[in-house]
């Protein structure tokens, strides 16, 4: 995260992601998919505060890579057994990218921020690539999810200078 201005500043992720999807084989059997990602998305973020306590505004993108994938069918309602899928790189699209905003709040303290966030995404590419057998003309990754973030302050603290008269009072730790 990084704020230069009081109520605008950029935070910016590297996330391991699980997305998925289900779908209905016959009359009682589904076909069940979990796809994993690595991502990294990036956020334009407004925000209102008030002691450390704020509400905050993300607009950003986002690029991903497909790491793995699992797959399973059986009867719905049952524990599925996942195993590995094998990717295909003339079927699967490794690599996945589009725009992502949401709402949160967070506690800034210390040492770092606790930070709870529902975001929309928005894919601009396709999961599967369209001119395969079997599958779909456009498939992008539209979902609403909801991120628990702890984020630890590695910077230095910030330098307050305090001017009265010709004294003047500093709390950066490092001139102690």
């Amino acid at each position: 995260k990084y704020f230069n201005l009081e109520r605008v500043g950029f935070q910016a992720e590297a996330n391991l992601t699980q997305r998925g999807y289900i779908s209905a084989v016959g009359t009682d059997s589904i076909y069940k998919r979990i796809n994993t990602y690595a991502e990294v998305p990036v956020y334009f973020q407004i925000r209102a505060e008030k002691s450390n306590l704020f509400g905050h505004i993300n607009l950003g993108f986002y690029a991903a890579v497909l790491l793995n994938s699992k797959s399973g069918e059986g009867p719905e309602g049952s524990s599925m057994s996942l195993k590995p899928y094998s990717l295909n790189i003339l079927r699967d699209n490794y690599f996945d990218f589009g725009l992502r905003g949401g709402v949160g709040t967070g506690y800034d303290f210390s040492w770092g921020t606790l930070q709870l966030d529902i975001r929309f995404n928005y894919g601009f590419g396709d999961l599967y690539y369209y001119n395969y057998a079997n599958n779909p003309t456009r498939s992008p990754a539209m979902f609403l999810n909801g991120s628990l973030s702890l984020m630890i302050n590695l910077s230095r603290p910030k330098k307050e200078i305090i001017n009265f008269d010709d004294t003047t009072i500093t709390k950066d730790i490092n001139q102690i």
